[in-house]
């Protein structure tokens, strides 16, 4: 739903996306680089916030 009030429209959003991230599950984890061996460390402190995981690293977006 777009209620009109962003910078972009719901199209521009969605290039954007598109340009961007590959959003295939496998893609995905190989990104994030999922299938390394760090679920101890989420299970402990939590995932969010932890500059040391790679989905807390910003990546530069092509416009």
């Amino acid at each position: 739903m777009d209620y009109g009030t962003g910078k972009k429209s719901t199209k521009e959003l969605l290039q954007i996306v598109k340009n961007n991230f590959d959003l295939r599950p496998g893609m995905i984890n190989k990104e994030l680089n999922l299938y390394s061996p760090i679920y101890d460390q989420i299970g402990a402190y939590g995932h969010f916030g932890r500059d040391e995981f790679t989905w807390e690293q910003p990546k530069k977006l092509v416009y």
